[in-house]
């Protein structure tokens, strides 16, 4: 379904994205996990449209999508839920459900869409009518999943979905984009807590400095010592023969 294919973004002389390479599959979910400043909101931008690409390729469902404005992007089947969420304060939950459907000329089902949407995400729909700015991070982050799935994405891409919020909320967020994944959706997730992402994905890449060091299935990765160390707070085991840490 996507084919990001050795792309290279910078901003001015620094090397955001080196050579970097991945692929999701049609309804599969991969995440990206990674340290502050790797590069992953940046590999999220340069495939919204939002970054652009000096060397490489970006395809999607077999179309070059790399250069092309980012409505046009959404427009092809890719939601995009930023990083912080970027809600407008000042307008109220139903209004950001309707600009998330801005690419779509099918009113009647739009508006049945956001009334599933509050549906699934009930917190919001007992806000609908309340000021995003006065909203708790949760639900900010529950309204800016809603407002990514108002365009009815093929690839639905979220950006550190989990920042800033309660492990309780964090708790309850896990499960609902499983649900997302499971209703056909395909995912790709950014995020910061490494554990959460791994347990809920199908494959995962790793990426260090704007490069990807390591790819495999969410199993693989989260077995690997090195990411184990690195990411998810546990020691690397010894090796049983010599006792040497890998």
């Amino acid at each position: 379904m996507l084919a990001v294919e050795g792309i290279h973004c910078r901003y001015g002389r620094i090397n955001a994205l080196r050579d970097a390479s991945l692929t999701v599959g049609q309804g599969e979910f991969v995440c990206l996990i990674g340290a502050n400043g790797a590069g992953k909101s940046t590999m999220l931008r340069a495939i919204s449209g939002l970054m652009p690409v000096a060397e490489g390729a970006i395809t999607f469902e077999g179309k070059r999508i790399d250069g092309r404005k980012a409505s046009a992007i959404v427009g092809l089947g890719i939601a995009h839920c930023p990083e912080e969420r970027k809600l407008w304060p000042q307008l109220t939950v139903a209004e950001h459900l309707d600009l998330g459907a801005f690419t779509r000329r099918d009113s009647a089902d739009a508006a049945r869409d956001r009334d599933r949407m509050l549906e699934i995400f009930p917190r919001i729909a007992e806000r609908r009518d309340q000021l995003a700015g006065t909203l708790s991070g949760g639900e900010q982050q529950m309204v800016a999943i809603a407002r990514a799935l108002m365009s009815r994405p093929r690839l639905l891409m979220m950006d550190e979905p989990s920042l800033g919020l309660a492990p309780v909320i964090i708790d309850q967020l896990a499960p609902v984009i499983s649900d997302i994944h499971a209703s056909g959706t395909a995912i790709l997730l950014v995020e910061q807590n490494a554990a959460m992402a791994l347990a809920i994905a199908d494959r995962a890449y790793v990426l260090e400095t704007g490069t990807i060091v390591r790819a495999g299935t969410a199993g693989e990765i989260r077995r690997d010592p090195k990411v184990a160390e690195a990411y998810l707070g546990l020691a690397a085991p010894e090796d049983e023969e010599t006792g040497a840490v890998p």
